[in-house]
């Protein structure tokens, strides 16, 4: 799970990616596949594995107020996110009761072929969206229970932190 972007002592970039509890991995690119030192990182261990590398950084330490910051935030896109995919159902509610509209106005002229293919078509094309309505759905409720999830989580790392 990435977290920042930083750079270590001597201005190499390195992006950090949290790995347990207490201790964060590093990765950078290298261009070579060998065991090589990054200039300016003489305390972290640098494995390189083809053209990624990975830096285990023995002095940073990602504090738990940092960790709850960071979920927090990724709460507050995962609701923004629920949001869209409920606007975006109820959107696509609207369109299909237009539809509806639409064919039954059609059934009035079912005098020519060209109105009975359009009226197959548009109700062919009310149950594919009759279908992403649900799939929008069922993705805002699974969303939806993930942000429960990390909200508790974030309120035992709290407590926990306190303590």
């Amino acid at each position: 799970m990435v977290f920042s972007v930083g750079r270590c002592r001597g201005g190499v970039p390195i992006e950090m990616t949290w790995v347990t509890g207490d201790k964060h991995l590093c990765s950078g690119t290298v261009s070579s596949g060998q065991k090589k030192k990054v200039q300016g990182c003489s305390d972290m261990d640098l494995d390189v594995a083809g053209e990624r590398s990975s830096i285990r950084d023995k002095s940073r330490y990602v504090t738990k107020d940092q960790l709850i910051v960071l979920f927090e935030r990724e709460d507050a896109e995962n609701v923004e996110k629920i949001m869209d995919l409920c606007r975006l159902s109820s959107e696509l509610r609207a369109a299909v009761k237009r539809r509806d509209g639409y064919i039954v106005e059609l059934r009035l002229y079912r005098s020519c072929d060209d109105t009975l293919r359009t009226i197959e078509m548009l109700s062919h094309m009310q149950f594919d969206v009759m279908e992403k309505v649900a799939r929008m759905l069922l993705m805002a409720r699974e969303t939806h229970i993930k942000v429960d999830e990390k909200n508790g989580f974030i309120m035992r790392m709290r407590n926990r932190a306190v303590v």
